[in-house]
């Protein structure tokens, strides 16, 4: 049996720090309001997060003007918003009568913010319902037309590959590698005669014209020709680029999107370049 005051005690709000909603929310969005006792609002700032740096990506993709300070601006919205997360943590946590959750519950929010979005069925279902992604760019397979480190923007949106497109895809089983998404041009599709000769690209017997590769090929490629349903990929950077003409055509079905714009460039005037 409590006596009267272990009773009060035991039913006095349980003092929450400010300081430690803030670290939390730093941490994890929406994860300092949990710890203040407002678990929902949480959850809300945590999907209003997503739902705008969703909307900036579709932005970035579809109606966005190509220039690098309108890029930085749309960038900064996601930095404005988690600086408004930690703030209202700070506020809630300061309200008059707050009440800090129990532990159990802050664990459980935690959880579910960072082990769930690294489960492979969580990337299954994003990748089903988000048709536009974000990658960055490694090595200079693809220069001078992506540099190393870049970052662009792929969308699936009205996804019909297409000769010239520049497409993420997931290696074919004939690739022997990392099985990373790979990053490439398509410079045939199915039925088409791929051959590589006199430094160029050979295309149904007519050479082409790529004001984009970074240099003729030191190498020829045998006349070769594209199976239905398949494309043929090659880099920009064709001299140092491990690609179709190695390991294969790729099926329709590892095609992952088509790359749009650099959203992120350490290059000037790479910024914001439409592709």
């Amino acid at each position: 049996m409590l006596n009267s005051s272990e009773e009060e005690i035991a039913r006095a709000p349980r003092p929450v720090r400010p300081g430690l909603a803030v670290l939390l929310s730093l941490v994890c969005t929406g994860a300092g309001q949990c710890y203040a006792g407002r678990p929902l609002r949480g959850l809300l700032v945590a999907a209003l997060t997503i739902a705008v740096v969703l909307g900036l990506g579709f932005l970035l993709v579809l109606v966005a003007p190509r220039t690098p300070v309108f890029d930085l601006a749309l960038w900064c919205l996601p930095v404005l918003l988690h600086a408004l997360n930690v703030w209202d943590a700070y506020r809630c946590a300061r309200e008059p009568g707050a009440r800090r959750s129990h532990a159990a519950l802050c664990l459980l929010y935690l959880a579910a913010m960072w082990v769930l979005p690294a489960q492979s069925y969580t990337h299954q279902l994003f990748d089903a319902l988000v048709p536009v992604r974000s990658y960055y760019i490694p090595s200079g397979s693809m220069l001078p037309t992506l540099q190393i480190g870049d970052y662009l923007v792929t969308s699936r949106l009205g996804f019909e590959p297409k000769r010239g497109d520049i497409v993420v895809f997931q290696p074919p089983e004939s690739y022997h590698g990392d099985k990373t998404d790979l990053i490439k041009r398509i410079v045939a599709v199915g039925g088409d005669e791929v051959e590589v000769r006199e430094g160029s690209l050979w295309l149904n017997g007519v050479r082409q014209r790529e004001a984009y590769v970074y240099e003729p090929m030191h190498e020829d490629f045998e006349k070769k020709k594209v199976a239905p349903g398949q494309f043929f990929m090659m880099g920009d950077n064709r001299n140092n680029s491990f690609d179709s003409r190695y390991w294969g055509s790729v099926p329709r079905e590892n095609l992952k999107g088509r790359a749009v714009r650099v959203i992120w460039s350490n290059q000037a005037g790479q910024m914001g370049k439409g592709l």
